[in-house]
């Protein structure tokens, strides 16, 4: 069992360590600043930092307050968290830190996202019945992700077969591209109000126009604007982390082409931010939508489990469980 010790660190030097340890789009100030304007209420960025003797390590999350009472949450929304450190960590050593650390945690509410494909990495919560009742507990998750470190031929190969011709020559079609920031903003708010009411979504369910304008603001996302002949016919939004790419909305209308505008942005979306060195594109889970699953899957993007769980007092309901850490 690793025995470590844990420091709580802040501000500016929290976002130093993002800066140089975080490995996804979630793990940083950005993230959190763009949530806390989507929930409406304070977010504070901070870094766990553990010592132990395999070297140091750290955790990444916000604080904030839900019905007034402190959470901490690594990471927001359902972002991926997990330990980081110069190496990475396997999932027993993930495991153990994160059985070391929560005794000394002295928030009422921690809620915990695993790495993506280890959802073992987090220990059953204590409380687990009162979690659940107070819509916490444990709860497993999806996404759809898709490596980019490859060539054109062997992302082809990985796309649908009745797809893949086409992809193949959408070069060809006549689509264009821009890809920009804040000033690209006007044009994607239109095109995703489009897009969701043809998917008739409220409009209380969508993203707002702060958490767009914050993200572009500290150069952490990128607009897309896809034409056809020279005629716009849609847009999309990615968040940029360090070694991956979220998409995160979009809206497109449809048109008379052998590739919708969508598959002709996500398709080149791949070629380009695996031709700018990142390794994943995470395109998100399907809601248990199989449209939405058949989309994601044409690419040859793969369902990845990961989990999310929340734990009541920690640092009395697991401390038995502790066989080493320091308080916070």
């Amino acid at each position: 069992m690793i025995v470590a010790t844990f420091e709580t660190v802040r501000g500016a030097a929290a976002l130093a360590l993002a800066e140089e340890m975080a490995t996804n789009c979630f793990q940083n100030g950005r993230w959190v600043a763009a949530i806390a304007l989507v929930r409406q209420r304070p977010h504070q960025f901070l870094a766990i930092r553990a010592r132990h003797a395999g070297g140091s390590a750290c955790l990444f999350g916000a604080l904030h307050r839900r019905w007034g009472v402190p959470v901490f949450e690594s990471m927001p929304m359902g972002g991926c968290g997990g330990w980081v450190s110069e190496r990475p960590l396997d999932a027993r050593e993930q495991q153990e830190l994160m059985q070391a650390w929560l005794p000394t945690a002295w928030w009422p509410v921690v809620d915990m996202t695993s790495p993506l494909g280890a959802a073992e990495v987090l220990p059953a919560p204590g409380c687990a019945a009162l979690a659940a009742r107070l819509g916490g507990g444990i709860r497993p998750l999806e996404t759809h992700t898709l490596a980019l470190q490859a060539d054109d031929q062997q992302l082809l190969k990985a796309v649908r077969s009745s797809v893949r011709s086409y992809l193949r020559r959408v070069d060809a079609l006549g689509f264009s591209f821009q890809i920009g920031g804040s000033e690209l903003l006007p044009a994607f708010l239109e095109w995703y109000r489009r897009g969701s009411s043809q998917w008739k979504e409220e409009a209380s369910g969508l993203w707002p126009e702060g958490f767009f304008a914050e993200l572009l603001a500290r150069g952490h996302g990128d607009i897309w604007l896809v034409s056809v002949e020279g005629r716009e016919v849609g847009a999309g939004f990615f968040v940029r982390g360090h070694d991956d790419v979220l998409y995160q909305a979009s809206g497109t209308e449809k048109i008379s082409a052998p590739v919708s505008a969508m598959d002709a942005m996500v398709w080149s979306a791949v070629r380009h931010y695996r031709d700018q060195g990142y390794a994943l594109l995470n395109l998100g889970g399907s809601q248990g939508l199989d449209s939405v699953r058949r989309f994601k899957e044409k690419f040859g993007a793969r369902p990845v489990s990961y989990c999310r769980t929340t734990y009541l007092f920690p640092r009395f309901s697991l401390r038995r469980r502790s066989s080493g850490g320091n308080d916070a």
